[in-house]
């Protein structure tokens, strides 16, 4: 998982609310980005992707974060433009 991590344009997290007592994840996507030479695109999807995107942000380098609140609006649009953006397109 962690060389697909460090491969990655982008991180889709869908669902997973990062909660403080994942240590082990945690762990793993701080060496993950230690180790990039930027940070990829992550993208949040989750009802609570504003408060989720505000705790990640505190805790690692990450600066832009594009946060959906379901499924359907990452699926509708949001996975073409990132797609797009992360082509150059």
């Amino acid at each position: 998982m962690e060389k697909e991590m460090r491969d990655a344009k982008a991180l889709v997290f869908i669902g997973y609310s990062f909660p403080l007592a994942d240590l082990y994840f945690s762990s793993i996507l701080r060496s993950v980005l230690t180790v990039r030479d930027g940070a990829p695109a992550v993208v949040i999807v989750n009802p609570d992707a504003v408060n989720i995107a505000k705790r990640l942000q505190g805790r690692f380098a990450l600066k832009n974060i594009e946060r959906h609140f379901d499924i359907g609006t990452f699926v509708e649009g949001s996975r073409k433009n990132l797609l797009n953006r992360l082509n150059g397109s």
